[in-house]
């Protein structure tokens, strides 16, 4: 058809929903995926993005909530969004910080609630109910090292009380009194005593 404001036939418009065309392709932002889950009941249905959590060192990462069909909540982060000067070519290391079992039944909708002056929220929505759950939980990491392995942006060892601590806690460029390592899970200054306290210890599923 030369002319789409004619009217078109049953057979032109079957054709046209059977045969899109896009005339370049949208390549990734990134060069691999997020995140990757696979198994017969773990489909992804809703996401929901904290964006741009800020570090101790005033690196910024975002955070990603995604819903199951399986009524999981899965909290990820994007560890290649704190790199200095935007994407790079390695692909990013899917990182789960946690996951949750949500509500009955497959998640319809996640939503973050984030003021960046509290602990914030986050909301999961099933077809039959409805729950809140913390951004983050950092008090169950007890030791330094296990507060690092959490690999947590809302999450930093308190070199001074002693305890992991909420994002709240900290400003921009105070690294040198809250340890965190994103990418990597462990940090050089941490005491030996608990460096070998494995990340399983605190990533339980809950």
């Amino acid at each position: 058809m030369n002319d789409s404001k004619v009217d078109l036939t049953d057979a032109n418009m079957n054709f046209i929903k059977k045969h899109p065309l896009m005339n370049t392709a949208v390549e990734s932002f990134f060069p691999g995926p997020l995140l990757v889950r696979t198994g017969l009941d773990t489909g992804f249905t809703s996401i929901d993005v904290d964006a741009q959590v800020v570090s101790p060192e005033g690196a910024t990462y975002d955070v990603i909530f995604v819903g199951t069909r399986s009524g999981h909540l899965l909290k990820s982060v994007n560890t290649i969004s704190g790199v200095d000067g935007g994407p790079t070519s390695r692909p990013p290391v899917p990182v789960i910080i946690e996951e949750i079992e949500a509500v009955n039944g497959a998640v319809i909708k996640v939503q973050v609630v984030n003021d960046k002056k509290g602990s914030g929220h986050v909301i999961v929505v099933s077809s039959s109910e409805v729950r809140s759950y913390p951004l983050y939980r950092c008090d169950k990491a007890t030791s330094c090292s296990q507060c690092v392995a959490l690999q947590d942006p809302y999450c930093a060892w308190d070199l001074r009380d002693g305890v992991c601590r909420g994002a709240s806690s900290w400003s921009k460029g105070s690294q040198k009194s809250y340890f965190q390592n994103v990418t990597g899970g462990h940090h050089s200054s941490c005491p030996h005593s608990d460096s070998e306290i494995g990340r399983a210890s605190c990533r339980e599923r809950v």
